[in-house]
């Protein structure tokens, strides 16, 4: 009870103190961390496609600057300040490095970096163009409803001119043709070889 009665005389005064206006400063010191790159790579170090440097970065900031450095075979290439390097700027084998540096409006991070040697086009690649050639093939590139790019090959559009279209499928069919009468001729010696 004695405790109460201590605690109900202390409120009592803490209210009283509280009555009296006092006046303060509050100093806050902002801290701003430099942004840091938590990955960088680089995409599709073919001869034949324009080499992609990608960058994630961690910062306070949504959105940050990044500084692009490129190198060929260690040498510094001036003019090449973008994260992607056309592919008529390196051949296979070279040794191709993108070096990054990021800032934040404040500060700058570490430079970081990444290579890559040069590959040549693979015959997968080469084949698929010559048939998609073939058949008239060509790229596309739009925007869906959300404004995301779209990107990808059109083999034909019907509508503009069904004769790519016709010619692929006469292409087939006569293909499937040939191969029946491989098999029909194979069973047709078959047969007469038995008798």
């Amino acid at each position: 009870m004695k405790k109460l009665i201590l605690l109900l005389m202390l409120l009592i005064l803490i209210t009283k103190v509280e009555a009296n206006t006092v006046t303060g400063y509050v100093y806050v010191e902002v801290v701003n961390s430099p942004p840091e790159i938590t990955s960088l790579s680089l995409a599709d170090p073919y001869e034949d496609k324009d080499l992609l440097c990608n960058v994630d970065f961690k910062d306070e900031k949504s959105s940050i600057t990044i500084f692009y450095k490129w190198y060929k075979n260690n040498q510094f290439m001036e003019n090449k300040i973008t994260n992607t390097l056309p592919k008529d700027s390196f051949t296979r084998d070279d040794v191709i490095t993108c070096s990054v540096l990021p800032y934040d409006g404040y500060q700058y991070g570490q430079e970081k970096n990444v290579s890559v040697t040069i590959l040549p086009v693979s015959l997968t690649t080469k084949a698929q163009t010559t048939v998609l050639n073939l058949i008239s093939s060509r790229d596309i590139s739009s925007k869906d409803l959300e404004g995301n790019s779209i990107t990808g090959i059109a083999i034909a559009n019907i509508k503009e001119n069904p004769t790519p279209l016709f010619n692929y499928l006469i292409y087939i069919l006569i293909t499937l043709l040939l191969l029946l009468t491989i098999v029909n001729l194979k069973r047709h010696l078959n047969i007469k070889h038995l008798s």
